[in-house]
């Protein structure tokens, strides 16, 4: 499947790649994008993700679900992730002695450690942060082979304990080379959520960001299409107007190719062209588009 350009978010994704860099540099950092439903939240995060999945890092992922609030869902799917993937050696060394506070919510854990796994503690609270300890130490060991990204889709529904640790994380002293983007909605956001207190602590917090994601203004959308005879013949003059042409006049057109641009609306005669040319399969002849947002050329696929 071809995926579609990314455009706009220029600024948004600056901010967050520039917060990528910083924590490849060693600078634990949490980034937070926020947005109405459907605005682009999770493409953003993926977009940005690309960076480090193309120059070596760890892309680490965890989603929140509404109907489904296990504890810590997020992190045990992002661990559990790596878990699956990474070398038995290397993950040996970086779990080191905290395969068993780790195993109470990664059951997949036990085995690295069987000797060591102990009956819960009778303190709930030190048992808890003997858990957070261990996972920031955790990241913090896998970002020592390669700088990790873990997003953390939805945390509008996240479980308290998930926040917490997040917090955790964000306050902890161990140097880590890690990204933590989080992505949820604003408009869902209450001030007895709890996901309010957690925002308003990492707001104190000098590694934490927050970006907001608003509706993007119309662009403008330059697109040119072409059909062009490789036999020599003249193309008519281009169709008047600014918009697409009557389907009439280009239909006449064809017979000896043609060339328009238009500055504005929907490319609405780019499935047209493509029809015909399947159709009357159009022998000697080629098709080319190109788009242009913002003043930068990008290509979609024609069929």
């Amino acid at each position: 499947m071809t995926r579609s350009p990314f455009t706009g978010r220029a600024s948004e994704r600056e901010r967050l790649t520039a917060a990528w860099a910083r924590a490849n540099a060693g600078d634990r950092q949490i980034a937070l994008v926020a947005g109405e439903p459907g605005i682009g939240k999770t493409r953003l995060a993926a977009e940005v993700a690309r960076v480090p999945s193309e120059r070596g890092g760890i892309v680490l992922y965890g989603r929140c679900d509404e109907d489904l609030s296990a504890p810590f869902q997020p992190w045990v799917q992002a661990l559990r992730h790596y878990v699956t993937h990474a070398a038995p050696d290397a993950l040996r060394a970086e779990l080191e002695n905290h395969a068993p506070d780790l195993a109470r919510i990664l059951p997949e854990l036990a085995p690295h450690r069987p000797d060591r796994l102990s009956a819960p503690s009778t303190d709930p609270e030190s048992e808890r942060l003997r858990l957070f300890d261990a996972m920031v130490a955790v990241l913090a060991a896998v970002s020592r082979g390669a700088p990790v990204l873990l997003v953390l889709d939805d945390l509008g529904w996240a479980d308290k304990p998930s926040l917490v640790l997040l917090r955790h994380l964000a306050r902890a002293s161990r140097p880590a080379a890690v990204l933590v983007l989080g992505t949820y909605r604003e408009t869902d956001l209450v001030q007895t959520h709890p996901l309010a207190e957690t925002l308003a602590d990492l707001r104190r917090e000098p590694a934490g960001d927050r970006v907001l994601l608003g509706r993007i203004a119309r662009d403008p959308l330059a697109h040119r299409g072409s059909l062009t005879p490789t036999a020599g013949r003249t193309p008519p003059a281009p169709p008047a107007g600014s918009g697409p042409a009557p389907r009439s006049r280009l239909d006449s057109a064809v017979s000896s190719g043609f060339s328009y641009e238009c500055s504005s609306g929907p490319p609405s005669l780019r499935g047209w062209l493509v029809g015909n040319h399947h159709r009357r399969g159009w022998p000697g002849w080629t098709i080319s588009w190109q788009f242009t947002s913002r003043g930068r050329p990008f290509g979609l696929p024609l069929s």
